[in-house]
């Protein structure tokens, strides 16, 4: 009995045997074929390992793109079996003998398509993605009775994972009776994943601003800047005092990762403008408001003041003025002849003079763009920085007054500067 058992495990093993050369020799000779094939190429040892390294870091890089955004971590990127493929295959590729380095490549292709099930799991593994809130659900978060109205927003993520959105919001002034009057103010809400209900908390308001629109077409917000870096962010918001193109109330905070708030500045902007230039936000204001360059250095925030009497154009000619017991006068030739597209700047002579232009002591009037006669009034005030470029012929009166004079008219009053303007 015992015998008729071995006979018959004897016969399956051989049946198996049978079986597994079937398939084997079949691979064996396609194989071989290859490795013939690329034989009979023989290409160049040198061009082929350089082709290898130069395949072989291709692909590493391209795997290490892709591990870097889709794994949650460096160390599942470290440990990933095709990674360890790629280092393999890039050993190997350096021997001399050409035809082993074709051999590794071979066998490196199928170890890539044999280690791709292993990173499936790797590359599907899901994020922890916080995403906006919309405007409605941001609004029922702001505090003191509703009715806000969501009109910009940011989200800042620092790199130690905490989150926070910066939100301009605005509403009817409920203390007016006036149409078109509104409250306007900036808040800052810090995510709490530990609250799945409310996960999202108010944790710093601004002073209330307010601001009048005329029409619906108006914006409350100009604009809402951020800067981001690992430990600290810094915003800025531009308020809209009224009108289509009205002046502007400047708001810059810093936030930091620990969740400190803080209103760095609170500017009356007046007729000027904001932009983010690069890592800086830069702020240019009427008379005594110069520039400022806010930005983030070193972990804290820095504000960089130009006044205006330093705001001068390099390439623009000149022109020289001081501040004396009559008024302004030129202390430079008030009368000359320019092209179109040539640029004038103003340059106060002494520290009075510049004093009292920083001020907002000495005002610049011109009729260069409304046309003559020469009048004191808004419209021909040349509100920021201290230059005009011309962009037509003509003559163009320049009159510098400081407001504590009492001998010129205001409405004709005489120019400090005439410029003569050609083709």
């Amino acid at each position: 009995m015992t015998d008729e058992v071995n006979k018959i495990n004897v016969n399956l093993a051989s049946q198996k045997a049978i079986k597994c050369w079937r398939y084997f020799i079949p691979l064996l000779v396609i194989f071989l074929g290859i490795i013939i094939l690329m034989a009979v190429t023989n290409p160049k040892k040198s061009d082929y390992v350089s082709w290898v390294r130069e395949q072989s870091t291709v692909e590493t890089a391209k795997f290490h793109d892709k591990a870097s955004s889709e794994l949650s971590s460096p160390k599942e990127v470290e440990n990933s079996t095709l990674t360890n493929n790629y280092v393999l295959f890039s050993i190997f590729a350096s021997e001399t003998d050409t035809f082993k380095s074709q051999v590794v490549g071979i066998l490196n292709n199928f170890l890539v398509l044999s280690s791709t099930e292993k990173n499936k799991a790797a590359f599907s593994k899901p994020k922890n993605v916080i995403e906006m809130p919309n405007d409605t659900t941001l609004s029922n978060l702001l505090p003191d009775g509703g009715g806000w109205v969501v009109k910009q927003k940011k989200m800042v993520d620092f790199a130690e994972g905490f989150k926070y959105i910066i939100v301009g919001a605005s509403r009817k002034n409920y203390d007016s009776s006036v149409e078109g009057n509104m409250t306007a103010q900036i808040f800052v809400l810090r995510y709490n994943e530990s609250s799945k209900n409310a996960p999202w908390v108010v944790i710093w308001l601004s002073p209330v601003v307010e601001t009048f629109l005329m029409s619906e077409e108006e914006v409350v917000f100009k604009s809402l800047n951020t800067i981001e870096t690992p430990s600290i962010a810094l915003a800025v918001a531009d308020f809209n005092l009224g009108g289509p193109k009205g002046p502007s109330q400047v708001m810059a905070i810093t936030i930091d990762s620990s969740g400190d708030v803080r209103l760095q500045k609170d500017i009356d902007l007046g007729m000027g403008s904001v932009e983010l230039k690069n890592n800086c936000i830069e702020i240019v204001g009427e008379e005594d408001v110069g520039k400022h360059e806010l930005r983030i250095e070193n972990g804290k925030f820095v504000d960089k003041q130009t006044p205006r009497s330093k705001m001068i154009n390099p390439e623009a000619v000149k022109l020289y003025f001081l501040l004396g017991s009559s008024g302004v006068v030129p202390a430079s030739n008030p009368n000359m002849i320019l092209k179109v597209g040539s640029t004038v700047t103003f340059v106060p002579q002494d520290e009075v003079t510049s004093k009292a232009f920083d001020s907002g002591e000495i005002q610049i009037f011109s009729d260069a763009w409304n046309g003559p006669p020469l009048v004191v009034c808004e419209a021909n005030r040349i509100k920021t920085e201290n230059s005009y470029t011309f962009t037509q012929t003509g003559i163009a009166n320049f009159g510098l007054y400081s407001y504590q004079e009492e001998n010129y008219n205001l409405e004709n009053p005489k120019p400090t500067f005439t410029i003569t303007v050609i083709p």
